[in-house]
């Protein structure tokens, strides 16, 4: 193993190379972590066609169990890989062979793609696509994420804090079972501003998370207006009243015969002043013809 990586490995690790004979075969492995957990059908769970030539002995601080998880072991006993807590963040893998046909035949193995490809969703973890919720929406995080241990960030990237929702129990059953569920508390999430939540969880197949896309309510985009009385009826101005009956007044069919008449009327007087004009436009020509007509007349005398 190379000195690069030394800063990675627990406080108080050390490693040699190991020394193998012939070869050497992965004896022991966890299929209940993330990197393994596609293989724990008993169809994919037989490694031993995987031979290892060289790899590096591990011995780890036992001071620091708490942090380091061996995900399998050589037949050996040592360490063949394991997951490190780093203090600075983030989590270590670490491989104690390579993938190289000096060191292991690992990479020839239908095995290898999907370690790797676990190996990415660790890293990166994948959505389980999104969710449309709108403001004031309650969410369970629990039961969306599929356990108990969820983090929701805010749209802002900060952490939501958790505000649990206890639920009373019911005195009109007196059944000790259920009493015993309704005094559970109920970890809800009320989703109290727009923007992209984002709901992280863990599993067996490893890091995943869920987008949670929170709009307004559909009814903050209604722009008809809102009936009279209603606005009267919430304590708005007087003068509501007055529109309202003006309102009221256009629709009474009386009322609305006689504006139909003043239009009509009003449209009336507007063809009489053009009649006007046109017949002034005639006598101005007739007055006009006539002046020319009687200057001509001397000429020819």
């Amino acid at each position: 193993m190379a000195e690069s990586v030394k800063s990675l490995l627990p406080p108080g690790s050390t490693f040699s190379d190991a020394d193998v004979k012939d070869y050497a075969m992965l004896g022991q492995i966890d299929f209940s972590s993330p990197l393994f957990a596609t293989f724990a059908d008993a169809r994919f769970s037989d490694f031993s066609s995987i031979r290892f030539r060289h790899y590096r002995k591990l011995t780890l601080d036992e001071k620091q169990a708490d942090a380091v998880r061996v995900v399998a072991r050589f037949d050996s006993g040592s360490p063949a890989v394991l997951e490190y807590s780093h203090p600075t963040g983030g989590r270590v893998v670490v491989l104690a062979t390579g993938w190289h046909p000096n060191d292991s035949q690992w990479a020839l193995s239908t095995r290898f793609p999907p370690m790797i490809q676990r190996l990415v969703q660790m890293a990166n973890p994948r959505h389980r696509g999104h969710q449309l919720l709108e403001v004031g929406n309650r969410i369970n995080p629990a039961e969306l994420a599929g356990n108990d241990a969820w983090t929701l960030t805010r749209p802002n990237g900060t952490p939501y804090a958790l505000d649990p929702v206890t639920v009373a129990p019911d005195t009109k059953t007196d059944a000790p079972a259920k009493e015993a569920e309704t005094t559970a508390a109920i970890t809800s999430v009320i989703l109290d501003q727009p923007g992209r939540w984002t709901l992280s969880s863990e599993n067996n197949e490893g890091p995943q998370s869920v987008s949670l896309l929170v709009t307004v309510a559909a009814s903050e985009s209604r722009t008809e207006p809102l009936p009279a009385g209603q606005l009267q009826a919430l304590g708005m101005s007087p003068d509501i009243a007055i529109v309202r009956d003006a309102s009221q007044a256009s629709e009474d069919p009386a009322i609305a015969a006689q504006l139909d008449a003043a239009e009509l009327e009003s449209r009336q007087k507007f063809w009489r002043w053009l009649l006007l004009a046109g017949l002034a436009c005639l006598a101005l020509e007739g007055i006009v013809s006539y002046a020319i007509e009687n200057r001509q007349q001397p000429e020819l005398a």
